[in-house]
């Protein structure tokens, strides 16, 4: 080969070199793949579920399912019943680490329903004798409150905790928590949260986590068979932020085994007397301790509920069909709330009443809060 030829050679595979790495380089950038965006994970602690338990049977299996990891947190007494402002501490439960030791955000607590409680004149007289008149002053006094925890981030953003916070107090005088009795410690236990409702396919970000769904499981009447029986009832929260950022809280409670939605009225300040509380209960006691002188376990005749709206969900299905066009409440759960709020659906048959006495009962085992 002459100098020449041998020239020419190198050149040419130089230059096919060059061109095959560039071609293979730009070819590595065409096809390399786009990596998955990272999944948004809840913040630490929070517990969430996309679908809604509707016969009677997922009900209570989802309440015995989350009876230690969605049971309602109390407060012991001498605490304030309310709270306005944020801490990382509220309750005993607030100082057990979460997974992957990870810290909490600041909670605060505010008011979502009041519960009184009073026995019908008969049922009074089968109090036993010696303790008669201090458990009519006790109920007398006292009421269960129920309080809905709400977090922010570091950036300040609100939203509902799964979990609610239980209490009682008076009427009258310190604004104060007290020691729950028995009765009332066996009737609040059986609250349960479901977790924070997040349809599929949305993240769990602040703004969509304010949607709280409980459970209460009490003791009914089933007059037809002339015996009590379980109940379950839900306890629904939604926020909404408001102008100053902060979240508005709207309490859903159902009855009647879960076939009529009400609306209740606003209950962010403390009762000062029993015409004022949210859900009032009648009572009877199955059982008593501490030799026969202290109830312990009761079933509830009847309540009231002092409510805005008021719907059976066989009609509220049928609006959300018509007004919103979409398949039904439960599955809609957030549009349906938020409709309802706004007045966009209203009853029926709505009347100036804004009491519904239903015969199915607000507490398992005292009247307490469903």
């Amino acid at each position: 080969m002459s100098k020449f030829d041998r020239r020419t050679f190198l050149i040419q595979s130089l230059s096919g070199g060059v061109a095959a790495t560039l071609t293979t380089s730009a070819s590595a950038q065409v096809s390399k793949p786009k990596l998955p965006a990272a999944a948004i994970a809840p913040p630490p602690g929070i517990k969430t579920f996309s679908r809604m338990p509707r016969t009677a049977t997922e009900v209570a299996s989802v309440h015995l399912h989350n009876r230690e990891e969605g049971a309602a947190e109390s407060l012991q007494g001498g605490a304030p019943l309310e709270f306005n402002t944020y801490a990382l501490k509220l309750t005993k439960r607030d100082g057990v680490p979460l997974r992957g030791g990870k810290l909490p955000n600041p909670s605060t607590r505010k008011f979502l329903l009041s519960v009184g409680i009073d026995l019908k004149k008969e049922d009074q007289g089968r109090l036993p004798t010696l303790s008669k008149d201090q458990i009519l002053d006790y109920l007398a006094d006292h009421y269960v409150s129920v309080q809905a925890r709400i977090q922010k981030d570091s950036k300040g953003n609100q939203y509902l905790h799964h979990r609610c916070i239980v209490a009682t107090g008076t009427f009258r005088g310190a604004k104060l928590t007290e020691d729950f009795d028995p009765a009332v410690y066996n009737a609040v236990k059986d609250i349960h949260s479901l977790g924070l409702f997040l349809p599929s396919k949305q993240d769990p970000t602040p703004e969509n986590l304010r949607t709280a769904v409980l459970v209460h499981r009490h003791t009914g009447i089933d007059i037809a068979a002339r015996k009590t029986r379980p109940e379950y009832e839900f306890i629904i929260v939604r926020g909404r932020p408001s102008a100053l950022g902060n979240l508005d809280l709207y309490c859903f409670v159902t009855t009647e085994q879960r076939t009529k939605l009400h609306l209740l009225q606003s209950a962010q300040k403390p009762p000062t007397k029993y015409a004022d509380c949210t859900l009032k209960a009648q009572v009877y006691f199955s059982r008593y301790v501490g030799g026969g002188l202290v109830p312990s376990d009761s079933v509830v005749r009847n309540q009231m509920v002092n409510s805005q709206a008021t719907f059976t969900m066989q009609d509220l299905d049928a609006l959300v069909k018509s007004e919103l066009h979409l398949s039904d409440t439960l599955t809609n759960l957030n549009e349906t709330l938020d409709a309802i709020i706004d007045g966009k659906l209203k009853p029926p048959a709505q009347t100036s009443a804004a009491k519904a006495k239903v015969a199915t009962p607000v507490s398992a085992r005292t009247g307490s809060a469903k």
